[in-house]
Order: structure tokens, then C-alpha cells, then sequence
């Protein structure tokens, strides 16, 4: 029988070498594919044999404490390896099962803001927002953006042992001293429940979560993710009746935060009087002095002025909010990253790929 450690060894060693978030095993005709997130975009990595395919996934499984026998249902786990916290996440597809894993290297520097790579400026703005005593702050980028990374930092901002704190996270990434945390999702994912024939279906969802979380009289509510209308509008109800809500959502730019959440169905005039800030982001890959490769930052901060909420009362779409930013001398994510460009630490193909028109 084949030793699976050597292999999953390797691909946690390819991973960290590459300085990647996530690790996706896709199962294809012959083999299992393994492809690799690095500054938010995928790089292929090796293909491992058709015949490991279960093998490997049965493996991790085992070591997030999962019942490797079921196959057919989405399961989520955890597990620590090389010094790494790993988020596992399981669903059945074509051909076999596939595998995300999400890694969490503890670096003390990202646990605050100061040292998530946001200039002065940025920080001190950051920190004024989340110094309200009511409001909507959003942080907003793609997919492997790092925006979990700057939710707990933010989070992290505030005193405490002054304010109550109460988050609903998919799942509970990392551990926050002093702040009740709320896990929210779906119990069919979990073994335990696995053929009981009357399993629930799911415990809380960010919206019914939010709802209840209200009754505790949190001073700041931290969500996950605002993933759809009802939890959006949940949030935005709480921003308004004397809430700091702080929220990450999918969005590729600030300019594109209200349009979106005007999109997913928020009031216009009310998201105009709460919206106290949003920070975009991207991850980026660049190049040290010594050759290699490291994760770089680039964040952009804004903070609703009246031209700004003029244009959110009116509903107004992502160009609109993009021009009045212009004209401000807004400086983007293309800009920093193109400052980067400049000083030779990043490539400006990389640039031009991350940033499509």
C-alpha cells in the first residue's frame, strides 16, 4: 500500500514554497488535479494519479475528524499541519470528490492593521470608522483577497473590554479574545447527522443569526460575509438602530460596494445615512530584493462624502461612484499596484492581469 504522508507532505510543501491561501484538489478523468492560489490566482500544480484519488481525500479527511465513508455530502472540517491552521472543505462532484483547503499561517504582524501593508493614512481613517459608535463598514475584494485577514484586524481595533462584540462567521477562522463568536451554516454537512432520519437540515444562517444576536445588545456585530438580501438587509437594520456593523463582502472595488448593495436590494436612503467607510483590497504577488516572492497588500479606504451619498440616494450605478472618485483624486487599487509596477517589485503583465478593464 502506498504511504499517503509523502504526499500530502508535498502538497503542503508546494503551498507554502509558493506562499499560497488555498489548496484545491479538482478530480478529473484519470488523475486528481492540484492547483494552488497564490495572490489570488490559481497556478496549476502536480497531478496526482487516478488511483490516489480516493486515497488522498479519504486522508485529509481523517484528519479534519470527518467520516471518510461519506462521500455523497458536503463536509467541513480543520486540522493543524507544518505550523499551519487548515480550513477543509469537501463536496461531491463528477468524477469523485472535491477538496479545498484553506491554510492559515499565524503571522503576528497581520493580526493588526499596522501591519497588514495599509500606509498611515489608511489606518488612521480605518480606525476612525470602526471608532463609531454606529454604522456600516464594509470590506470588500474578490475571492483570496485576504479579506478575513483585515475583518479580524479591524475587529481586533476595538477595546473589548469597553464594547460588547458579537460575530456570525461561516466558519470561525481565528480565535478573538473577548468577543462571543457566532458559527453559523448547515448541519447536513456534518457527519454526525449523516442518514438520522430527522437530521436537521441547518442550525443558523447569517440572517436568523443576526436577528437573534439583536436580543444580546451588542455594541459592534462583525458578519462573515454579507452573502445575500436578507442578511444584507439584517445588517443594515442594525447599523441604523445604533450598531457598528463590520462587514466583508464580494466586491472588486470600493466604487462597486454601494452599487452592489443597492443590487442586493438595500434601501438607498438608508444604506446614504449608515455607510460609514468601505476598504477594497487585492493580494498581490511581488518580487523581494533577495529574488523571491512574497503576498503584497494593496487597499484602498473610502469614506462617503456628500457627492457620495448624493449618488447612493439616486441609486447610482459603479461608473458614476468610480468618476466622483476621480475626481477626488481617489487613488485606486490599478494606481498602488501600478506604483508597485514602478519600483520593480511587480511585473506589469501581473498588474494588467490582475486588473481587467
Amino acid at each position: 500500500m502506498v504511504s499517503l504522508d509523502p504526499i500530502v507532505d508535498r502538497l503542503f510543501d508546494e503551498a507554502l514554497k509558493l506562499g499560497a491561501s488555498d489548496i484545491h484538489l479538482e478530480p478529473e478523468e484519470q488523475s486528481l488535479g492540484v492547483r494552488y492560489r497564490v495572490g489570488g490566482l490559481m497556478r496549476d500544480g502536480f497531478a496526482l494519479d487516478g488511483a490516489l484519488r480516493e486515497g488522498v481525500t479519504a486522508k485529509l479527511k481523517l484528519m479534519a475528524r470527518l467520516d471518510s465513508t461519506q462521500t455523497l455530502i458536503p463536509q467541513d472540517g480543520a486540522f493543524v499541519l507544518k505550523g499551519v491552521q487548515v480550513r477543509l472543505s469537501v463536496i461531491p462532484a463528477l468524477g469523485g470528490q472535491s477538496v479545498v483547503m484553506r491554510l492559515f499561517k499565524k503571522v503576528k504582524e497581520l493580526e493588526n492593521l499596522e501591519g497588514l501593508g495599509l500606509d498611515k493614512k489608511q489606518v488612521a481613517e480605518i480606525k476612525k470608522i470602526v471608532g463609531q459608535t454606529h454604522g456600516l463598514f464594509i470590506i470588500a475584494g474578490p475571492t483570496g483577497s485576504g479579506k478575513t485577514t483585515t475583518f479580524y484586524a479591524a475587529l481586533r481595533a476595538i477595546d473589548p473590554a469597553a464594547q460588547k462584540i458579537i460575530t456570525v462567521e461561516d466558519p470561525v477562522e481565528q480565535r478573538l479574545e473577548g468577543v462571543c463568536q457566532t458559527p453559523v451554516g448547515s448541519v447536513g454537512s456534518n457527519p454526525r447527522h449523516a442518514g438520522r432520519e430527522n437530521a436537521p437540515v441547518e442550525t443558523l444562517t447569517f440572517a436568523t443569526a443576526l436577528r437573534s444576536i439583536l436580543r444580546q445588545a451588542p455594541n459592534v456585530i462583525g458578519v462573515g460575509e454579507l452573502r445575500d438580501t436578507e442578511s444584507a438587509k439584517m445588517a443594515l437594520q442594525a447599523a441604523l438602530t445604533g450598531h457598528l456593523v463590520i462587514a466583508t463582502l464580494h466586491a472588486d472595488s470600493a466604487a462597486r460596494v454601494p452599487a452592489r448593495l443597492i443590487d442586493m436590494g438595500l434601501e438607498a436612503g438608508v444604506l446614504a445615512e449608515v455607510l460609514g467607510g468601505v476598504l477594497a483590497q487585492r493580494l498581490l504577488m511581488t518580487r523581494t530584493e533577495a529574488g523571491g516572492s512574497v503576498c503584497t497588500g494593496v487597499f484602498e479606504v473610502m469614506t462617503p462624502d456628500e457627492k457620495i451619498c448624493a449618488a447612493i440616494k439616486k441609486c447610482a450605478g459603479a461608473l458614476e461612484f468610480q468618476s466622483i472618485l476621480e475626481e477626488q483624486k481617489f487613488v485606486t487599487l490599478k494606481q498602488r499596484a501600478e506604483g508597485l509596477v514602478k519600483t520593480g517589485r511587480l511585473s506589469r503583465e501581473a498588474m494588467l492581469a490582475e486588473f481587467v478593464e
